[in-house]
Formats: C-alpha cells, structure tokens, sequence
C-alpha cells in the first residue's frame, strides 16, 4: 500500500466532507453478483433502500452480528457513497456486497422479511398470494417469503 502526504488544500479538494478526518483511502470495488451467494450463510436484503445512512448502519450492524453478506437491490442508494462508507465504519471491507438487477435473482432462496407492515405470519402461512388482482410482482415476491417479522 501507498502513501502520501498532501496539502490540506489538496486533502480538501478530493474530501466529500466539510471538515475531513485528514485520512483519504482509495480502494477497488468489490461488487459481487448474485451467482456468488451461498446457500448455507445468512444475507442481509434491503430492497430499494434510499437513505444513505441508513444502509450504512445496516451493513456495519449485518457484520457485526455475522452475516456473509449484505444485498441491495436497483433502486437503492449507492452503497460506496460518501456518506454510506462513514456509517459503515468500516464493515464495507469485511462482508459480501452483492448487488442484484432483479430481485427475482434471489427468488429461490429462504427469505425472513421484515418491514413496518409486515402481517402475522398466520395470515401468510398458506400458499403464495400470486393471484391477487392488487398484489404486485413485488408484493407477491414478499408474500412468498413465508416468514415475516414486524419492525415496530
């Protein structure tokens, strides 16, 4: 690894905050595909998630606790923005990013769902709800999960 020492107006220039921890690190990327999840280890999957902050806590929460991975779907914000890799702390070199184009790519796998409306699970407990006139895609897909918990 390489170092440098610059002037503050050059740490200045490329920093994204206003008053910049003196640190600058440049890393590659390490985006996976959904062909790089393994079955047996647990994920965590936040679908369309838009606050930066949010997903940043998330992801160091996830690595805490032991997940292999964090997926994110389209439509989400981006998990290398400034502001998602200081909520981070760090976890984002620690654990799996996996982004997907379709979140139909994960269709196949056991998903727990949780989200401020989710239902009981005794409502969902028979088959999937596919045919109903004003599910969506989207709504089927998170009916088909199963098991769902309530975040209050």
């Amino acid at each position: 690894m390489r170092s440098y020492i610059v002037s503050k107006n050059a740490l200045d220039a490329v920093s994204a905050t206003e008053h910049s921890q003196g640190v600058i690190a440049v890393t590659k990327l390490n985006v996976l595909g959904a062909s790089s999840i393994n079955p047996q280890s647990k994920y965590l999957l936040l679908d369309r998630v838009q606050d930066p902050g949010n997903i940043g806590a998330i992801i160091r929460t996830a690595c805490a606790f032991g997940f292999k991975g964090v997926v994110i779907t389209a439509g989400s914000a981006d998990p290398f923005s400034p502001k998602v890799t200081r909520a981070a702390a760090g976890a984002l070199w620690k654990i799996d990013l996996i982004k997907l184009e379709n979140i139909y790519e994960v269709s196949t796998f056991k998903i727990i769902a949780a989200d401020t409306e989710a239902r009981t699970r005794e409502i969902l407990s028979g088959p999937p709800v596919f045919y109903s006139p004003w599910a969506t895609k989207r709504e089927a897909f998170r009916m088909k999960s199963g098991d769902w918990r309530k975040i209050p």
